[in-house]
């Protein structure tokens, strides 16, 4: 998976003026979008009644890392390192 800090990322540019140019538009659009698990959401051939319902993420809980921990002091730096990973995800 690439990030926006990766020196491979490569931005392309694409003018729409002929009607040729969507479909290059699109293929653009579909990759970045499959890349983030989002195609299912803006496919255009996708009719409203047929998309997924988006539901909030749960926040972690203490609790899901140490059974016992009542405050992030209880945690190991290993489990606060991955409890922060899922919270700001």
């Amino acid at each position: 998976m690439t990030t926006k800090s990766d020196p491979a990322v490569t931005r392309v540019t694409i003018v729409l003026d002929r009607a040729d140019d969507w479909h290059k538009w699109l293929f653009i659009r579909k990759d970045t979008a499959q890349k983030n698990d989002l195609w299912q959401y803006v496919n255009p051939a996708i009719t409203a009644a047929d998309l997924p319902t988006l539901t909030a993420p749960t926040e972690p809980q203490l609790t899901d890392h140490n059974g016992e921990a009542t405050s992030i002091a209880h945690l190991t730096a290993a489990q606060q390192t991955l409890y922060q990973w899922e919270y700001e995800r």
